[in-house]
């Protein structure tokens, strides 16, 4: 994902972010396996809804699609 690291100034410090509140846990499940061999940063919680006054979490969908980086393009 994205265009590779960024290279970091004197003075940057790395922020990590261990709880997500924006997305659904089956997203998280998918990005922490992604970035496990990368900054091991595995995220928690993920969206919450609020049903019959209790806190539950959102299951959502997740999928990835990986394509060759040299596959042509189709002119449209």
């Amino acid at each position: 994902m994205g265009v590779g690291e960024i290279e970091k100034e004197d003075g940057w410090e790395p922020i990590t972010k261990p709880e997500n509140f924006r997305c659904p846990r089956l997203v998280l499940d998918v990005v922490n396996r992604i970035r496990a061999k990368g900054d091991g940063l595995d995220q928690t919680r993920g969206k919450m809804v609020e049903a019959d006054g209790e806190l539950v979490s959102v299951p959502g969908t997740a999928r990835i699609f990986i394509l060759p980086a040299d596959m042509p393009v189709a002119a449209t």
